[in-house]
């Protein structure tokens, strides 16, 4: 009984969360979705991602997010010290036996300038454009009126009506970001969006009242080079929504195995915490211009009993081509989990 309980309690938050944006454990990994100022803030000219996360099988139809993005930098000419970043992006989540979701498109644009003539500090400001679709499908749920007093009658009329089954809104979102280096190997970055500015309206019964929150979002990070092949890499992540809040905060270790571009091997592994809710297990494997990324979220929350401590898996890919210079200097980038 508790965990049919526990069952009709996430379906409730599912459908409540129409005014919440999607969540990634690995947000270093999805950089410019979160703060458009990261779009083409990088050594590398192009960059394509994939990101998938998989929650609550355990418990019920599994809560399914899926992105897809690309960026890059260009280099004005004759302009050494400031570059222009693009982004796409694409996104679909779904949750439920009616798939209830989101999907959509958004567009990424980022001024990167570069504070001195060291080229150790930069400061980058980006706006982003998106377009997205909420729908679900009214035949898959279950109604009360659908009861003829023995049993369940599919036939029978669920006696709701919705006066939108599906639409379309935009999403305007803003940010900054800033990025220091230390000598050859440590670095601090930290970033700073508001997401939702227009706040579009999120009812299936043409509510006007009803409308997605502005969405906060800052992280700071930090890799300090420990030896010559390792690094230990410390970051703080916070989100605020309304009412809701979200904070992770923990570390990465890095090795790399091998500096030869052609050869480049690395290993990662960190341990961090969501407050309120659970750890969060991360490993990445770097060989040559790709990275694979795994992570899984231990439950800890209220919801133990019914998830049995299992969260979920999220896995992340992400090609670079073009560097603007080899790793010739031993640096160890860090992800961010």
């Amino acid at each position: 009984m508790q965990k049919i309980i526990l069952i009709v309690l996430i379906v409730c938050a599912s459908l409540f969360s129409v005014a919440q944006d999607i969540h990634f454990s690995q947000y270093g990994n999805v950089p410019f979705y979160l703060n458009p100022a990261r779009a083409g803030m990088m050594s590398e000219q192009f960059r394509l991602s994939a990101n998938t996360k998989l929650q609550w099988r355990s418990v019920t139809a599994p809560y399914q997010t899926y992105l897809a993005a690309g960026d890059m930098s260009i280099q004005r000419k004759g302009n050494h010290l400031g570059k222009v970043g693009v982004g796409l992006d694409f996104m679909r989540e779904k949750a439920g036996d009616a798939s209830f979701g989101t999907s959509g498109f958004g567009l990424s644009v980022s001024y990167i300038k570069a504070l001195n003539r060291f080229n150790n500090r930069f400061f980058s400001g980006g706006i982003s454009f998106r377009m997205h679709q909420r729908s679900f499908d009214p035949d898959e749920l279950y109604f009360d009126n659908q009861y003829n007093g023995l049993n369940y009658d599919p036939t029978l009329s669920g006696g709701e009506t919705f006066s939108d089954l599906n639409f379309w809104f935009p999403v305007l979102s803003a940010g900054g970001a800033y990025l220091m280096r230390f000598g050859s190997q440590d670095e601090m970055t930290a970033g700073l969006s508001v997401n939702n500015i227009n706040r579009p309206m999120q009812s299936h019964f043409n509510d006007n009242t009803i409308r997605l929150r502005t969405r906060w979002v800052a992280d700071v990070s930090y890799k300090n080079a420990v030896t010559r092949n390792s690094a230990l890499c410390p970051s703080v992540f916070f989100s605020k929504q309304g009412a809701f809040t979200e904070l992770i905060l923990g570390a990465d270790y890095r090795y790399v195995k091998n500096f030869d571009p052609w050869l480049y091997k690395a290993y990662s592994g960190g341990l961090f915490y969501r407050a309120g809710d659970g750890f969060i297990l991360s490993a990445r494997l770097d060989y040559m211009n790709y990275k694979f990324g795994i992570s899984y979220d231990v439950n800890t929350s209220k919801l133990t009993p019914a998830s049995q401590l299992r969260g979920g898996f999220e896995f992340s890919i992400i090609a670079v081509f073009n560097r603007a210079k080899r790793q010739t200097n031993h640096e160890i980038p860090c992800p961010i989990f």
